[in-house]
């Protein structure tokens, strides 16, 4: 049993599909929809469980699809999809996305694809440390902040997002 082949470029249609839904997700979830979403709740149209249930939901989803566009991408040689000259431009890849995943995406990419079982928990340590950090700088600028107890329960304070 031989491995699929597809050509190599731009035209990969796999890639190009990763990519459209980044746009998409840019335009219909991220911008102006999380800061919409915070500023519902600030107006007592909201509950805080249904808002903080959907941005954590949407943050995981949208880094998940980012990861899958590049690395669609990386296969066949394209740039990564926030770095692209229509993407790089975007309001919510430039106040939210883009120093959220640099990070995280250049710690993927310095990690081996398939690492050995003995170094597989430090590497997901340091990808999960990165990430947690770089998402709360991300959910600051859209107006949420922290306190966490020593239990691990938190306390979540909610201002206006910034647009």
């Amino acid at each position: 049993m031989s491995a699929e082949q597809r050509p190599g470029g731009s035209s990969d249609p796999v890639a190009e599909q990763h990519r459209a839904s980044v746009t998409d997700a840019l335009d219909s979830i991220v911008h102006p929809g999380w800061p919409d979403a915070i500023q519902l709740y600030r107006t007592r149209g909201r509950d805080l469980n249904s808002m903080w249930g959907g941005i954590v939901s949407q943050t995981e989803q949208m880094l998940t699809l980012l990861a899958h566009a590049d690395s669609a991408g990386a296969v066949t040689g394209m740039a990564p999809v926030l770095t692209e000259p229509a993407v790089s431009i975007h309001v919510a890849v430039e106040m939210y996305l883009n120093d959220l995943w640099e990070p995280i995406r250049e710690t993927l990419a310095s990690q081996p694809l398939l690492p050995s079982l003995t170094n597989f928990a430090a590497l997901e340590s340091e990808l999960l440390t990165i990430g947690q950090d770089t998402m709360l700088d991300m959910w600051a600028i859209l107006g949420l902040t922290f306190t966490e107890h020593d239990d691990r329960s938190f306390y979540i304070d909610v201002a206006e997002p910034s647009r």
